[in-house]
């Protein structure tokens, strides 16, 4: 059993996240309404109703980095907008899985929004990385937060960039910087559609990493099972509170 494998049977399962850790804004790209019918109005994905969605200073309190050396570093998210922001405690225990092995990592984070996941991973030691956003709005924001990250770590992060297109366009094998890490963090209503022409993709798009991981966060109802790939953990717990699946390639 590799070190990885013992820290994941090792880490507990974490309960008592209160509100859900999506903090993704943005809109339903043309390739996500045309499989998604129920949001085929032309709307903000942030304003559909969902039991998930709650808004930040409703909650007391900014996000903020949750561990490494930018702890503490608060996140902006765009204001005036029902947001899920990521709890501290998800993201800790996410990380506190990865151990080791976000040290010198290459992530992606999809559906960046404010980029809490890949602002954390760079936090405590990634080597880069690259978001993936198609909101205008949560993208200025997210050059905003890494701004102060990258004081806070003292790098310069020249190997960090932020793309404002959609995921399901911008994952392919063409891309020449493979994830070590990929954070995966749709809005919750699109998930079902999403997932499925998004796995795939992604296998292409990491044959020359193997042992990549894809961390996907997802309400706790819902169970993914895509086709060659397997959940070697599940960090969170409960049908109404959010977790944070682990995939590897089978």
């Amino acid at each position: 059993m590799s070190e990885w494998d013992a820290a994941l049977s090792e880490q507990s399962d974490i309960g008592g996240a209160r509100c859900p850790s999506l903090d993704r804004l943005g809109t339903l790209s043309e390739v996500e309404r045309a499989t998604c019918s129920k949001h085929l109005e032309d709307k903000p994905l942030h304003h559909c109703v969902l039991p998930y969605h709650a808004n930040l200073s409703a909650m007391g309190g900014a996000m903020r980095i949750s561990g490494g050396i930018a702890r503490g570093v608060p996140l902006a998210v765009p204001k005036g907008d029902a947001v899920r922001p990521a709890t501290d405690g998800m993201r800790q225990a996410v990380f506190s899985s990865l151990g080791a092995r976000v040290v010198g990592a290459f992530f992606w984070d999809l559906f960046a929004g404010s980029g809490a996941y890949g602002l954390e991973a760079l936090s405590r030691g990634a080597a880069g990385g690259i978001f993936v956003e198609r909101s205008p709005k949560a993208l200025a924001c997210l050059e905003s937060n890494l701004t102060a990250v990258r004081k806070s770590i003292g790098r310069t992060l020249e190997t960090v960039r932020a793309v404002e297109t959609d995921v399901l366009n911008w994952v392919s094998p063409e891309r020449e910087e493979a994830a070590d890490l990929v954070f995966v963090d749709p809005p919750y209503e699109i998930i079902p559609a999403v997932a499925p022409m998004l796995f795939p993709r992604l296998a292409r798009a990491l044959t020359s990493r193997p042992e990549a991981l894809v961390l996907f966060e997802m309400p706790g109802e819902l169970n993914l099972a895509p086709e060659g790939w397997t959940c070697v953990k599940r960090v969170g717990k409960g049908a109404h509170q959010p977790t944070v699946a682990c995939f590897r390639r089978s």
